[in-house]
């Protein structure tokens, strides 16, 4: 039997009302069901999910599959991507212990070297509010897999040692890349999870 793909996207986000990953996710699917694609020649079947982007979300996105299918593209949105970046590695750290770290990064980069005397009152209610967001994170589960055994970093299984596809990368280096940062939030998250499964 021929293997079954599932192409998932997020939904609304913040003031985003139609993701541009969900449209993605969706467009790829109808093309690959298309009756002149080659694809529709590979894969049994095609799944479109959009994945709520919370906790509950994600979640219940595992629940309603607890035997993925063969292949599993996940699309995701980065406002500083230039490229489609293709990722190659999955941090065991959970959306909330990212954005935990990515904040407390922030803070770091822009204090002065040499602390002050007192404790530092924040400048503006943006960054009171990270502050507050940072703090009630950092009390979250860090870690995805937190086992013993656990590994800090999976690796994708998309072969990418492929001479094909690095062709394909070859002949539009302008518009795709690889990349080893699938960012601090959920992107990243879902990625390690379906690495797990």
């Amino acid at each position: 039997m021929l293997p079954q793909i599932l192409v998932t996207g997020y939904g609304p986000f913040r003031d985003i009302l139609h993701n541009p990953s969900d449209l993605v996710a969706k467009d790829v699917v109808a093309r690959i069901g298309a009756a002149d694609s080659r694809l529709a020649r590979v894969y049994s079947c095609a799944h479109h999910r959009s994945v709520a982007v919370s906790r509950d979300g994600l979640d219940a996105f595992y629940s309603e599959w607890s035997e993925l299918p063969t292949h599993i593209v996940h699309v995701g949105v980065s406002a500083a991507a230039t490229k489609v970046c293709f990722e190659t590695i999955a941090f065991n750290v959970t959306a909330e212990g990212g954005l935990a770290a990515s904040l407390a990064a922030q803070r770091r980069a822009t204090q002065p070297s040499t602390p002050p005397p007192a404790p530092p009152t924040p400048s503006t209610p943006k960054v009171a509010a990270d502050d507050r967001q940072a703090d009630a994170q950092g009390t979250a589960k860090d870690r995805i897999d937190d086992s013993p055994d656990a590994l800090d970093l999976l690796p994708t299984t998309f072969d990418v040692h492929s001479p094909r596809f690095h062709r394909y990368l070859k002949a539009h280096a302008d518009v795709a890349q690889w990349s080893r940062d699938a960012g601090w939030y959920f992107c990243n998250e879902i990625f390690y999870r379906s690495l797990l499964k």
